[in-house]
């Protein structure tokens, strides 16, 4: 089995380390995101390397002691690099600032005090070159505990931030399907899924002394399985490295009170008359010019005058459409996809939600007349 599991970390490292090279040198799309995601790619290839490095530690510690001490404290990079990753993905303002440095205290206090013992304890390099380790058992079962909590800390701040970039999207997108970085989303709820095999393991390990070969397997291919695929589609599709940054929110607005009814009144009558909602694509700034309004003052519009996001605003005029469409007598032959799509939206999963969101029913039951049917 070690075999199998050298071959996929040296595959999987050097994938790592390649796409890595490519985002450092890449001159295009959002460069800051690019290197920190290159920076979280090149940790998580030297963690890879760290566990080839055990399975040969008699050899490598050998040669070179630091090696075991500098790699080791890498597993504290992983989650920084990974939340401040999402933060420049989801924020146009992201800038690195000094406060910053403290997410870097966590490794630098592990590779302080490995180094203070290794540097000071008589003969500890003969137990690093002859065990993989110069750590008891129960330090290395604690280590490995706080390394996952440190991880998942960093995994769920980093959902939190996405939720909240996502939740934004609303108000400038009328489609967040196809704008939500699903990709991103797979990168963090990922790792939180395979992080759990190993906290399954150090919890494990800490009441038992062992674990199952299921625990071992998810711990070892399953975070390689899923950033083989995310390097995989990284480099098929290099333009996920180009994010779409929310334009920052109105503030100080320059529109008056008295002026919303008018640009309300116009705003509606476009609606009616030009009927933009049945472009699958629409966003907030298209609208806005279409009315001869700021985005900016767009949203200010919806939001407190009409007490809507950009999101919920259009699709209660799809909603509208898709209902006349399914009552229609004369277009009781067009299914729900030719329905949905003449009604403005651009996929079955949004026009389900959507619709169930708006009457409480499904298309389906909608169009069959369910005794049911609430309509708000």
């Amino acid at each position: 089995m070690q075999i199998v599991y050298e071959t996929i970390f040296v595959l999987a490292s050097f994938l790592y380390l390649l796409l890595a090279f490519f985002l450092f040198t890449h001159k295009k799309g959002n460069r800051r995101s690019n290197r920190i995601f290159a920076g979280f790619l090149t940790v998580k290839a030297f963690i890879l390397i760290d566990y080839l490095c055990y399975f040969h530690h008699g050899v490598v510690y050998t040669f070179s002691a630091g090696i075991y001490l500098v790699v080791n404290s890498f597993f504290f990079l992983v989650g920084p690099f990974l939340y401040c990753y999402t933060k420049s993905m989801t924020a146009s303002t992201f800038t690195f600032k000094r406060i910053h440095a403290l997410h870097l205290l966590p490794s630098i206090l592990d590779l302080t005090l490995r180094s203070h013992r290794f540097f000071t304890t008589p003969g500890i390099k003969d137990d690093l070159i002859n065990t993989g380790t110069f750590l008891t058992r129960s330090e290395l079962y604690v280590g490995s505990l706080l390394i996952d909590i440190h991880v998942f800390s960093y995994i769920l701040a980093s959902i939190i931030v996405l939720s909240s970039y996502q939740s934004g999207l609303k108000k400038v997108f009328s489609h967040v399907h196809s704008n939500n970085l699903s990709w991103l989303r797979l990168i963090l709820y990922g790792f939180l899924f395979f992080q759990l095999f190993d906290f399954s393991k150090d919890i494990s390990l800490i009441i038992t002394g062992s674990y199952s070969g299921f625990i071992g397997i998810g711990k070892h291919l399953g975070p390689i399985i899923l950033a083989t695929v995310i390097v995989i589609k990284s480099l098929r599709q290099p333009d996920i490295f180009s994010s779409n940054h929310l334009k920052p929110k109105y503030e100080k607005s320059s529109l008056k009170k008295q002026d919303q009814k008018k640009y309300v009144k116009t705003l509606l009558a476009c609606m009616k008359s030009e009927k933009p909602y049945l472009n699958p694509t629409l966003t907030l700034y298209e609208l806005a010019e279409r009315i001869s309004l700021q985005p900016r003052h767009l949203s200010q519009v919806l939001n407190e005058s009409l007490h809507q996001n950009f999101h919920d605003f259009v699709n209660t005029y799809r909603v509208k459409t898709a209902k006349r469409l399914l009552m229609d007598n004369t277009a009781t032959k067009k299914t729900v996809l030719e329905i949905l799509y003449e009604s403005g939206f651009n996929s079955k999963s949004s026009f389900n939600n959507v619709f169930k969101k708006h009457t409480g029913i499904t298309p389906v039951e909608y169009k069959k007349g369910h005794p049911s049917l609430t309509v708000r």
